[in-house]
């Protein structure tokens, strides 16, 4: 069990592994609802499985798995590295190196791209693969059922249920919900049990 655990922490390290990052005034298509999902605790844990509840707000702003890389760039964040959002991604395939978006000095979230198209795109053309949270970053950011850096254990536990599809670990203090590198909601607590960092990740849209 304990080697099912390490396997766990280190898939979850690689889909936050560092990556690369600057900033870009091309405008593209917005693609994602404006509609936000809400959770009913009446009808018990959400369903891992609906795509509609896998978005971040973040300053209020909703952002999905349709949401265009672009689409970071129209709403004033950048990054590190703006040449390297030329980089053409195959279609199907996702880069598993994160990119750190910044406003104000800040580092708001890094994501990972996607390319569900049937053609050759660029990074930025792409849209998202994962979206990531952490303590240490500006934090007003809230995903389904209201978690946000903060939340506890319990709380999520409320929202997303007992069933680990992908286990838990007491040791490292981590929740994964969902399918590995396919789809879910990964989180992080402090000794506390108070939620440190979080993920939302899906393989289709």
């Amino acid at each position: 069990m304990k080697k099912f655990f390490v396997l766990l922490i280190l898939i979850f390290a690689m889909l936050l592994s560092v990556g690369c990052g600057g900033s870009s005034s091309e405008k593209t298509k917005e693609t994602t609802s404006n509609e936000i999902p809400q959770w009913d605790p009446k009808k018990g844990s959400i369903d891992l499985s609906d795509r509609k509840n896998y978005f971040v707000l973040i300053d209020g702003k909703k952002y999905d798995l349709n949401t265009n890389i672009a689409t970071f760039f129209n709403d004033g964040y950048a990054v590190y590295d703006l040449e390297n959002m030329k980089q053409e991604v195959r279609a199907g395939k996702y880069i598993a190196n994160d990119i750190y978006f910044r406003k104000n000095g800040e580092t708001y979230f890094c994501m990972q791209p996607i390319n569900r198209t049937d053609k050759t795109i660029t990074k930025e053309e792409c849209t998202v693969y994962s979206i990531s949270i952490q303590d240490t970053w500006y934090t007003d950011a809230t995903i389904i059922g209201g978690i946000t850096i903060g939340s506890s254990r319990q709380e999520v536990e409320e929202v997303f249920g007992m069933e680990f599809g992908l286990g838990t670990s007491e040791e490292y203090r981590m929740l994964c919900y969902g399918e590995v590198l396919s789809y879910g909601f990964n989180f992080s607590f402090d000794e506390s049990w108070q939620v440190i960092s979080m993920m939302v990740y899906s393989y289709a849209n």
